[in-house]
Parts: structure tokens; sequence; C-alpha cells
């Protein structure tokens, strides 16, 4: 991995500014005062200060009686992901209890959900995943065939297994190519899902016994954010689907 390329994954992975990570990586050129530090990361003088101050609370940086000095790029990365993790945790945390205020709120008030919307486009994977939890809730039984949906597997898991299953039928057909690691099978275990196996699967797509299907655009672009699928409520055509993918 070239110096663009690190400076890239240091800005888009471990959410460092510009300045922050071109400042770290001239440290660990040897530079180790503000000057010199400057001149390596071409930051402007007047920004160093503030860039390595940032650094130092982040981890990245430690200041000397004369200078700075990086911290061992294993133990600061570590440190970033840890940190990371516990900020997660804890936006999930509050998440999870301010849901409840809302909640708890908007069950007064009546609230309008488009009920005679029939189809729709959702574009990206959040929303996606919303509307897989909006199905899961009414439905029974529910067949997933999976072809290119593994690359946000564990977003789906995640989604999965946020959701009660209980006394649901849940079938998941994946290619033959396709081998589950032992946490997935675990994972999916614990959730009563029935994995099988086909020669060959045309489309990701999703249908309920409530009528509902899900259907995967493939997508070139391979940004999760710009998934593209298509919802439809069409008990005939779920039925239809259904019958199909278990034959």
């Amino acid at each position: 991995m070239n110096k663009e390329n690190i400076l890239k994954e240091l800005k888009n992975s471990f959410k460092l500014s510009l300045y922050e990570a071109k400042t770290y990586l001239s440290l660990l050129d040897g530079n180790n005062n503000v000057k010199t530090i400057s001149r390596g990361s071409k930051v402007p003088l007047p920004r160093i200060y503030d860039t390595l101050r940032s650094l130092e609370d982040k981890g990245f940086v430690k200041k000397l009686n004369k200078g700075y000095s990086p911290v061992e790029p294993e133990i600061a990365l570590e440190g970033r992901i840890i940190h990371t993790s516990y900020e997660f945790d804890n936006i999930i945390k509050t998440q999870k209890e301010v849901k409840k205020d809302i909640l708890s709120e908007l069950k007064r008030r009546p609230v309008s959900t488009n009920v005679g919307i029939e189809s729709e486009t959702l574009i990206g994977i959040h929303n996606i995943g919303n509307k897989f939890l909006e199905i899961m809730k009414d439905s029974k039984e529910i067949i997933i065939s999976v072809k290119k949906a593994f690359e946000v597997k564990e977003l789906f898991l995640s989604f999965l297994i946020n959701t009660n299953v209980n006394n649901k039928k849940i079938t998941i057909f994946t290619p033959n190519s396709y081998k589950i690691s032992k946490t997935d099978q675990n994972i999916l275990k614990n959730t009563n899902v029935e994995l099988k196996k086909r020669a060959y699967i045309l489309l990701d797509l999703m249908a309920t016994d409530q009528g509902d299907v899900i259907i995967g655009v493939p997508d070139v672009s391979g940004s999760p954010e710009r998934t593209i699928a298509i919802w439809i409520r069409n008990k005939e055509f779920a039925e239809s689907l259904m019958t199909s993918l278990t034959e």
C-alpha cells in the first residue's frame, strides 16, 4: 500500500482529517518539532498546533518535553478501533433508551404510513433493511434466495438477529459454491433459520406468506449506499415465487 492509499484509509477507515493523516505520517518519518513536522506534512504551520493536539486526543501522538513523538502504528490503530467500538456501543445504548421514549409518545398519536402503497423502489442498504424489518414483523413464512447479498452479509445478519423470529419459518437458499463460516452457522441456528443449497440462483430476492416480495436489482457500483431493490405486495406473485423456490 503506497502513501496515498495509507492517507486515504486513515481518513476513510480511521476518521482522521487529511491534515491529521499527513501530520501523523510526517511524525513517522522522523520529524519531531512543529517546523519539521509542518514541512514534512505540508500542513501550514499555523494549523500544526491544533492538528497535533487533535492527534494527541485521538491517541496517535505523544507530547514530549521537547517536540512530539508518534504512537506506534499498531498501538494507535488498535486503540482507535477499540475507542470507536466503545463509542458505537454507547450510541446504540442511547438510541435504544431514547427509542422507548419516542415510541411511548408517538403511540398516542395517529400515524400515517402510506397504507395504500403496493410497490416501492428501495435505494440504499438501510432502506432495504428497514423494509426487511417491516415485512418480518407480520410474516410467518419467509423464503430468501441469495446471489450477491453476501457482500452485505454482516448487516443482513444484524437485522435478522435483532428481529423476533420466534414462530417464524425462514428458509435461505444459497449457491452450492457458497461456504458458510461456523460463526454464521451458529447465528443462523440460534435464529431457527434453515439454510439450503441450490445449483443456480438468479437473483437476490425475498418472498413471504403475506404477499411481500423484495427483488434485488443487479448493481455494478458495489456500493451498499447505492444498492437498489424493488418491493412489491402481490399475494399471487409471492405465492408463485415461494412455490418455485421450494420445488
